[in-house]
């Protein structure tokens, strides 16, 4: 869940963190710097300077080249495993196995998107911290009502077409999404069938080759994200870590950008799905589904098209994960898997969010800011910030009365941060991940005095 709003809050506010990213992302980046350098030599061969200019620009490529090769690739898994399971539209794979194979295949889209060298972490959920198990507790009774809801108004419809003589519309088949908890029996077969699908991996994709490879399942305790971050922290206390890694995490959560930024690593981006706005009255032109626009039919997207490899190895994973789970005892019907495409319906486009060009944002706002003289320290700006987006609440906190990012908060508490730091704060608002009280209090007692009129706005509307 994470932040509600805050990727729209900051894709808007700093529109250039955030790229698009192509099935070929590494490859297509690449040559449009080949292609950008070699007309840099035209130009200079024209200006009759490529002597000069010829040896620096080689210099530019090898680095260049650097800049788009990742080294570490964490996946939040459960951002793949719910879309893979049961799609926005309600729709869901017809079995288990059949969600395995679905998200067999989603790991191995972004796994060819990045082309990590060094490192692949896998992360299921496993238990929450006892802050967040309240809220998890509350959408999973939800979950469990609305199936409830649904069932009895499906009887109510029936009782009533069959008393009017009229044909009862077939009973649409939900899957109940609360399975994926930690502990349950399809988590621990989703497991296995996991640590089979690494297996294989290794064993036969090239892009799996010399990959270091974690899969921390649902039996470790902590959110997947957390535990990425947990053991990001333990290898930068390690003596072999290398500060120059480039970093991709993938997940949908929004708190993922402020976990990003506050581990402080100069290269850490985030991959995630687009939000796409869904309208239920729009048609599509191309497809003539309701809920999307033609420019957003995933029938017409570039991924939607898979090439003669994938679906060679789509059909080796059907028989090998056959094979995996008749050994251990699984029967399988004869038509338990549909086709490729239907696994690929649900995918959406891919964005990077760049947490070093969002770093570079904020450190011009917190550098002009600055009184001349006076002392900065971006990484501690940084946590500060992240400190003043948790005011406006997160899946463990409550948001502050009056402050929401849909009224403006963030952009509001910045502001004001940014007003009160050269003269009024003494000192930053965090140090070293604990709250500086006395600073903390001078913010607050600033705050309370611009929120009396926010308030009284709030009043004056009601």
């Amino acid at each position: 869940m994470g932040v509600p709003t805050f990727y729209r809050w900051l894709c808007s506010r700093y529109p250039r963190v955030v790229i698009d990213v192509g099935e070929n992302h590494v490859q297509e980046m690449r040559e449009e710097l080949r292609q950008k350098k070699e007309q840099q030599r035209q130009q200079a061969a024209k200006e009759k300077e490529a002597t000069s200019t010829d040896g620096q620009e080689n210099n530019d490529a090898e680095t260049t080249e650097e800049d788009f090769a990742y080294d570490c690739l964490y996946l939040d898994m459960n951002g793949i495993i719910h879309p893979c399971c049961h799609t926005d539209d309600g729709s869901c794979p017809a079995t288990e196995e059949e969600m395995f194979l679905s998200i067999f295949q989603y790991v191995d889209r972004i796994v060819d998107i990045i082309r990590p060298r060094q490192l692949l972490y896998l992360a299921i959920d496993g238990v929450a911290p006892r802050a967040k198990m309240n809220q998890q507790r509350s959408r999973r009774f939800k979950a469990a009502k609305d199936i409830q809801e649904e069932e009895k108004a499906y009887a109510e419809l029936r009782a009533q077409f069959e008393s009017e003589g009229r044909e009862v519309p077939p009973k649409k088949m939900r899957w109940d999404s609360n399975v994926i908890t930690p502990g349950t029996p399809f988590m621990h077969r989703l497991a296995d069938a996991l640590t089979y699908y690494i297996q294989d991996r290794l064993a036969t994709n090239e892009n799996w080759k010399g990959l270091r490879v974690i899969f921390s399942d649902a039996t470790v305790p902590g959110e997947g994200e957390h535990k990425i971050m947990d053991f990001i922290r333990q290898q930068r206390k390690s003596g072999e870590f290398c500060p120059n890694l480039r970093h991709v995490l993938h997940g949908a959560d929004a708190d993922l950008i402020m976990l990003g930024l506050a581990t402080h690593e100069a290269n850490f981006s985030i991959l995630r799905e687009a939000v796409v706005d869904r309208t239920p009255e729009q048609v599509c032109s191309a497809c003539g589904a309701v809920g999307h626009s033609a420019e957003n039919c995933p029938a017409s997207s570039s991924v939607q098209a898979p090439d003669d490899r994938a679906f060679r190895v789509f059909e080796q994973d059907k028989r090998g994960l056959k094979r995996h789970l008749e050994a251990r005892g699984v029967e399988l019907r004869e038509d338990w898997a549909t086709g490729l495409e239907s696994h690929r319906r649900a995918w959406k486009p891919l964005q990077m969010l760049q947490l070093p060009v969002l770093r570079e944002y904020l450190a011009y706002e917190f550098i002009t800011s600055q009184e001349e003289g006076q002392s900065f320290d971006l990484e501690r700006c940084i946590d500060d910030f992240v400190f003043l987006c948790f005011l406006c609440g997160n899946d463990f906190l409550p948001h502050l009365p009056h402050q929401s990012i849909q009224r403006g908060s963030i952009d509001a508490l910045v502001q004001l941060y940014l007003q009160l730091r050269p003269q009024v704060l003494t000192d930053y608002l965090t140090r070293e991940g604990r709250v500086n009280l006395p600073e903390l209090y001078t913010f607050l007692h600033h705050l309370a005095i611009v929120e009396k009129e926010v308030v009284r706005r709030d009043l004056q509307r009601k």
